[in-house]
Order: structure tokens, then C-alpha cells, then sequence
């Protein structure tokens, strides 16, 4: 973490070149909008329950017969994601995974008994780790979507394309989707 900075929250808010992907358990303090007006190459996908637009929210959306989801943990913390890692440039020829029990909080880096693993150059590591965060990130992204849509809208994108119109942003110079395609091919 860079010194100048207080939280990880600020340096995180340096933009970068580069696409970031980040899981969140919770937005709580909604930080979420001001890391996107700051840098548009950070992407977040925040646990939620399917078909609720929280924990509580007892008025879940249809969301035509799926089933209604059950949670053992019924207070705490921990709801959906309890795993801690991170991945700095997996893809490269120099892969850095750290993956321990430590949340980066302060009591987590001062006076809590956590830690963090660095595997470095251990390109089969990075790769189980990229696959298991690409699992939660699209899990997540999907029930974000799913959530936001009203029923008309769930009904109106529910089936693929027939045509190619939906080819072209994935080869939109800048766009999201053609940064994605370029970085994992």
C-alpha cells in the first residue's frame, strides 16, 4: 500500500490502464459509486440473495420457480463470501496470488493473529485462483443483474441473440467487453 494514502479504499482509487475485478461481501459504506466515477476499469460484484434486494427483504422477486434460497448463518458478518485473496496480473508471466485469513482491516493487520500467503511465478496457483474468482465474480455479477430487472426486463433478455448484433461491442476499441476479450485471450 502506498504510504501517501491512508486506506485501501484511496489507493485503490488510482485509476489504472488496466482492467480490476473486485468481489465484495457488502457495499456498505457504498463506496462502489465513487471507485466507478473515479476509474471505469474497476468492476465490483456484490454478494446478494436471489431474487431480494437484501438479506431482509422479505418481498423477494419472482424470478419463475427458481427456489428460495436458504442460509445456515443467520447472523454475523460472513453472508456469502468468506475467502481472501488477491491476484496481480494472473495471467502474466510474473502471477503474484496472496490468499490467507487476513481481511486487511486494521485490526486484522495489527493486533488480530491473520496472515497472508504470497505465491509467486506459480503459474498453475494463479490460474486455480483466477477460475474460482471468475466462479463468485460471474455468480454475483449474475444475482446484481437478476436483482436490478423488472419482470418485463427479465422476460425481454432472457434468450440469446439469433443474430449478430450483439457481436460488436466485444470489438469496440475501449469498450468493456473488448478489454475483457483481449485480456483473456
Amino acid at each position: 500500500m502506498n504510504p501517501a494514502t491512508n486506506t485501501m479504499h484511496e489507493q485503490l482509487l488510482l485509476p489504472q490502464d488496466q482492467l480490476r475485478f473486485v468481489l465484495m461481501e457488502k457495499d456498505e459504506d457504498n463506496v462502489v459509486p465513487g471507485f466507478r466515477a473515479v476509474d471505469p476499469n474497476i468492476w465490483f460484484a456484490i454478494g446478494s440473495l436471489l431474487g431480494r434486494k437484501k438479506r431482509t427483504d422479505k418481498n423477494a422477486l419472482d424470478l419463475e420457480n427458481w427456489l428460495v434460497e436458504k442460509h445456515y448463518r443467520a447472523r454475523g458478518n460472513i453472508f456469502y463470501v468468506h475467502q481472501k485473496f488477491i491476484l496481480i496480473d494472473p495471467l502474466g508471466d510474473d502471477p503474484l496470488v496472496f490468499a490467507g485469513s487476513a481481511n486487511f482491516s486494521a485490526p486484522s493487520l495489527s493486533s488480530n493473529d491473520e496472515n497472508m500467503l504470497l505465491v509467486r511465478g506459480d503459474s498453475r496457483v494463479a490460474d486455480i485462483y483466477l477460475t474460482e474468482f471468475d466462479r463468485l465474480y460471474r455468480h454475483f455479477l449474475y444475482r446484481g443483474a437478476a436483482n436490478r430487472n423488472t419482470a418485463a426486463a427479465v422476460d425481454s433478455n432472457r434468450f440469446l441473440s439469433t443474430d449478430d448484433s450483439w457481436v460488436g461491442k466485444h470489438f469496440q476499441p475501449g469498450s468493456y467487453q473488448s478489454r475483457r476479450r483481449e485480456m483473456f485471450a
